[in-house]
């Protein structure tokens, strides 16, 4: 079972980017004769500026090892012990590139 977060950006015009997020989580359910996966999703949109952050989510919990199978080694431990992963997004406007010069070919 595991994880997965999509996104969606849409430029608003005047610097600012619509960010739609689609997070979902699938896990095993049920008891030891019937067991099915079960899934959770959940979306919601925010407006953001280009090059802002925003804190998406995040988990603290001491099944370290679980959480770093799940979303990858830059899991990071607090001094309590804890498993602390913290998530953020950033939305740029990105220009186009231009190209200085023309190719041209002959024609024979």
């Amino acid at each position: 079972m595991g994880s997965s977060l999509q996104i969606l950006p849409r430029y608003l015009g005047n610097n600012l980017i619509e960010v739609e997020v689609f997070p979902q989580v699938s896990y095993l359910d049920g008891n030891r004769r019937k067991r099915y996966v079960k899934f959770e999703r959940i979306s919601t949109k925010v407006i953001l500026r280009s090059g802002q952050k925003m804190n998406i989510g995040g988990v603290i919990n001491k099944q370290k090892d679980f959480y770093t199978n799940l979303f990858g080694p830059d899991f990071i431990s607090d001094k309590t012990g804890n498993s602390i992963l913290d998530m953020t997004i950033s939305a740029e406007i990105m220009k186009p590139i231009h190209h200085a010069k023309t190719l041209r070919t002959k024609a024979n």
